[in-house]
């Protein structure tokens, strides 16, 4: 990522974890026909004044494609002055602390530096990337997570089907699969969604996270993710592990093998930290009960995936907590918005 000048900069992708509880409104003109409508969007990422070179245009991107309802206009139109300068305001109220933190001020570009300024520009110019440079899974994985927030589904499942064949290490677009096949109502859903997790542990000890922030999302995401699958069948669902001792390599490491009955675990929170673990050796779910339990595996979750010494990812406090039930797609959503699960909050951990 290339920053420009002092301005903060953003990907789309980065925009996933705003609150899609509330949208924000903007009106815009059609560049076609003309129409004036008003266009509801999850967020809005508006360029700092001063700092907004010419052929960055108006300087905002929209976290949804603009389609008019007169003419079918893609992404063509025009914002007045008076939505410019309202989205200008809340951006800076967001950054000073108070607002709804759905407009946020910053520049926002691609995985490559490309400034975007347009989702179907930032779509095209991926698809071209990916295009030249066909066996890159990078290419790929970021095509698929643009498709994604853009609410193009089947191209972002195809690609990152692609990502997945092209690199045998490639975790997050087999979890971004496992995840977008937890809600799917196709009728393979359910069987894609286990494969995938299976998959994404499979792949998680050996994969390169590029900073323990992100490792630790994933964490969290895949201890959501297991809790549920545990739910949902009737065979035990049991998470077997190998994993290091987190001591400094002066000597041989110690690896330790155990299991856990995921349908006994209470702390969601531990078993997320010791997913975030930077000392995985191997990952995967088997149906076989242990035999002794608590197994240290558990002991070692229920403490909160801290090992005898104190390993935890870097930078991440220590975490007790308990596992709070997650509502079904189509129940109301928890935060009282009321809109279902699956077109609210699920959607800010996408």
């Amino acid at each position: 990522m290339k920053s420009r000048a002092n301005a903060h900069t953003i990907t789309p992708e980065s925009m996933y974890d705003q609150d899609a509880s509330k949208e924000v409104s903007a009106k815009l003109k059609c560049a076609a026909c003309n129409r004036t409508s008003i266009f509801r969007v999850p967020w809005v990422l508006i360029s700092p004044p001063g700092e907004r070179p010419p052929s960055d245009g108006d300087g905002i991107l929209f976290g949804r494609i603009f389609r008019c309802k007169g003419c079918g206009a893609v992404d063509n139109y025009v914002v007045p002055a008076m939505t410019l300068v309202t989205l200008t305001a809340e951006a800076i109220g967001s950054a000073e602390g108070h607002g709804s933190g759905r407009v946020q001020m910053g520049v926002c570009v691609l995985w490559d530096g490309t400034a975007c300024r347009r989702p179907t520009q930032g779509l095209d110019h991926l698809r071209k990337l990916a295009g030249k440079s066909p066996t890159s899974a990078a290419a790929w994985q970021r095509l698929g997570n643009l498709c994604n927030r853009y609410e193009l589904y089947k191209e972002a499942v195809e690609a990152w089907q692609k990502a997945t064949e092209l690199d045998e290490n490639d975790f997050e677009s087999v979890w971004s699969l496992a995840d977008y096949y937890r809600f799917s109502h196709a009728a393979d859903a359910p069987d894609k969604a286990t494969h995938y997790l299976v998959e994404a542990l499979r792949r998680l000890p050996r994969c390169e996270v590029p900073d323990e922030e992100r490792r630790t999302d994933f964490g969290f995401s895949l201890a959501e993710m297991l809790l549920e699958f545990s739910d949902m069948i009737d065979a035990p669902a049991v998470l077997m592990a190998a994993w290091g001792d987190g001591k400094p390599a002066t000597r041989a490491p110690t690896i330790h093998v155990s299991s856990a009955d995921l349908g006994a675990i209470d702390n969601e929170d531990g078993l997320a930290m010791f997913l975030s673990r930077d000392d995985l050796v191997a990952l995967t779910l088997g149906h076989e009960p242990p035999k002794d339990s608590p197994t240290q595996l558990e002991l070692l979750i229920a403490a909160g995936g801290i090992d005898d010494a104190g390993k935890r990812p870097r930078g991440v406090p220590p975490v007790v907590a308990t596992r709070t039930p997650t509502p079904e797609p189509n129940q109301p959503c928890p935060c009282g918005s009321g809109k279902k699960y699956k077109r609210c909050c699920w959607l800010s951990k996408r």
